[in-house]
């Protein structure tokens, strides 16, 4: 993981890589992302790259969809989703869903992702 902070807000890169992501062809698959000050870049398990410019970021979404399992619910499956809309290079309207399964990478990328573009 690399990351430059500058006054406490401005990350030069910041790197996940256990997340899951679904995208447009509807396909869960384990995939990096790479944020930088400009662009998120998904780098998908089949070798396949996205990349998503900030200012082409039309509405983030997030949600907690942490469950209780086990005996007495003691233990807590844990996934926070992004739902990211997006316009691509041919300025069509695109949808990807981005899962982590860790606390801390979520308060991350919200940090990241409420930046000024």
């Amino acid at each position: 993981m690399t990351t430059v902070c500058l006054s406490g807000v401005t990350y030069a890169q910041l790197d996940f890589n256990k997340a899951l992501c679904v995208s447009n062809s509807k396909r869960e698959e384990s995939c990096g992302v790479t944020l930088t000050n400009r662009s998120i870049l998904l780098k998908y398990s089949s070798g396949r790259n996205e990349l998503i410019k900030k200012n082409k970021i039309l509405a983030v979404v997030s949600k907690d969809e942490s469950k209780r399992r086990g005996f007495i619910f003691t233990r807590v499956d844990r996934r926070y989703l992004y739902a990211i809309e997006f316009l691509n290079v041919d300025n069509d309207a695109q949808r990807v869903t981005i899962a982590f399964d860790d606390y801390s990478l979520s308060k991350e990328f919200d940090l990241l992702l409420s930046n000024p573009r």
